[in-house]
């Protein structure tokens, strides 16, 4: 059989490494994922070993050469999580575990700098408030971990570690640089006062590259270890979220939705844009902008609710069987999912998770089918924000892991209030970093790009659920405003006990690290 040409993509997520090959004729051909561990502690803690990035790509792709058909890999294209951030030593070996986005160290250390330059990081930077960016969590370690921030020869995010260990090259992209709060996307340059607050050197920090650059070539040591010839380009991509917004095929007056282990709304724009909530960075695509807000944790909440019950984790089937099991409104139940913390407000930076409204005669389906609610809630907040910049909002486009579940893209239509529409293929990151490197193999071309993902499946609006809804947004909102007082409370209580049992809240982040 004659070998098809074909794009590995590699898509290194929070929670697993994907591994797909895309034909020229622009669709899927196989793909691979591999889960990876993230560990994850009571009081806010969240690391993963980059090992793990590099021996979960390794076994990916050498399942996918071994059972998919024979394919001739003319370009290797990349994306990952944003945010997350491993120091790295002259040996190019890691300092220590890679803090996640989802890791609330750095969250003071991130609001003082906010405070420092009195506005301006925002005007610079286009991000909301938030400890999810890469600068708090180098300050977190200049204040805690002196060690290893005096060893650091490079601050570096998954996919940059991943380009290392492909090519022997060290850069980044614009739309992973833009996620530190270290980078001007007015400039698309470093900010030098941001890297100097933080005491961290220009030549700690990878050259910046637009996403659409091929970057290197796959080195003899990496493709030995992959089965694949040396010297294929490896195009640097972007971040998941930018690339999801380019592979959804998300139209005018539509806004994306990617529900995973997180869940996020973005949309493309024309110009930046300054909101309270939303962070503007810029997008895969030359002179284009992504607007944004996400919540920290959607299907990471399913998975440890599920499991805290003695579930197994969430499949389709399974939370098709709760949802027509239970009626909307879960019996009262209402959740606050901000169980690692609330994206995009600096009010509720310190919340937690919190469930109300539980009596006796409450079962397990009624809490699942909460927590699917608040995530629904907190993504309806979002779409209210950015309808002011899309208007009016015609439907909203869902991709990702959790974009499959056909009863919940029903539940949201009601949520929302537009039409839902699934599209074709929904490993929309993957699709996205595939499109930059079929443009630049002359597969496509870039007005092609935006159509070659339509939409396969509508979920339209049902008027008893969204009566239903707009009573339980209201609670929701409520819950949530009354909630302030106590989180301070909480949070204080929550230090103690830590202290207590001598764990500290500020642990080693050097600790189990092999």
């Amino acid at each position: 059989m004659r070998a098809q040409e074909a794009v590995l993509t590699i898509d290194l997520g929070t929670s697993a490494c994907k591994a797909m090959l895309f034909g020229a004729g622009l669709d899927p051909l196989y793909e691979v994922t591999v889960p990876y561990p993230r560990q994850v502690t009571p009081d806010g803690e969240a690391c993963q070993s980059p090992d793990d990035w590099i021996r979960t790509l390794q076994q990916a792709v050498s399942r996918l050469l071994g059972e998919a058909p024979p394919a001739a890999v003319r370009m290797i294209a990349l994306t990952s999580q944003r945010e997350t951030v491993v120091p790295v030593g002259e040996d190019m070996r890691p300092l220590a575990p890679a803090l996640l986005w989802l890791d609330g160290r750095g969250t003071a250390e991130a609001d003082a700098l906010q405070d420092a330059f009195q506005g301006r990081v925002r005007e610079w930077t286009g991000l909301a408030p938030g400890a999810a960016y890469s600068a708090g969590k180098i300050l977190w370690l200049r204040r805690r971990c002196p060690d290893v921030f005096s060893k650091a020869r490079w601050y570096m995010q998954p996919k940059d570690y991943i380009l290392y260990w492909l090519s022997g090259e060290v850069a980044t992209d614009w739309t992973l640089a833009a996620r530190t709060l270290l980078f001007d996307i007015h400039r698309l340059a470093w900010r030098p006062e941001l890297l100097e607050a933080c005491e961290v050197g220009l030549h700690q920090l990878p050259p910046v590259h637009s996403p659409q650059e091929t970057v290197g070539r796959l080195s003899r040591a990496a493709a030995e270890q992959l089965g694949l010839s040396p010297g294929i380009p490896v195009l640097i991509g972007g971040g998941d979220r930018p690339c999801e917004v380019l592979g959804s095929g998300v139209r005018p007056r539509e806004i994306m939705e990617s529900s995973g282990t997180t869940s996020n709304m973005s949309c493309e724009v024309e110009r930046i844009v300054q909101e309270e909530c939303l962070s503007c960075t810029p997008h895969v695509l030359d002179g284009r902008w992504i607007l944004e807000q996400g919540i920290s944790a959607s299907g990471a909440v399913l998975e440890w609710l599920t499991g805290l019950l003695g579930a197994s984790t969430p499949d389709v089937q399974h939370l098709e069987c709760v949802l027509q099991s239970v009626r909307p409104g879960s019996a009262g139940v209402l959740m606050l999912p901000w169980f690692m913390g609330r994206k995009g407000s600096s009010v509720t930076a310190g919340a937690t998770g919190v469930i109300g409204g539980l009596t006796l005669g409450h079962q397990p389906e009624h809490l699942v089918r909460a927590a699917l609610e608040s995530i629904g809630y907190e993504l309806r907040a979002v779409l209210e924000r950015m309808r002011q910049y899309v208007e009016p909002v015609q439907a909203v486009r869902v991709v990702g892991g959790m974009a499959g579940n056909q009863a919940w893209n029903r539940m949201k239509a009601s949520f929302y209030g537009v039409p839902v529409h699934q599209p074709r293929i929904r490993h929309a990151a993957a699709y996205g970093a595939f499109l930059l490197a079929a443009r630049a193999l002359g597969w496509v071309t870039e007005e092609e790009m935006r159509c070659v993902n339509p939409v396969q499946e509508e979920y339209v609006p049902d008027s008893r659920e969204q009566e239903v809804y707009r009573a339980g947004f209201a609670a929701y909102q409520a819950f949530a405003a009354g909630m302030r007082t106590v989180w301070p409370r909480l949070d204080a209580y929550r230090q103690q006990t830590m202290r207590d049992e001598g764990a500290g809240v500020d642990g080693d982040v050097s600790k189990d690290h092999p």
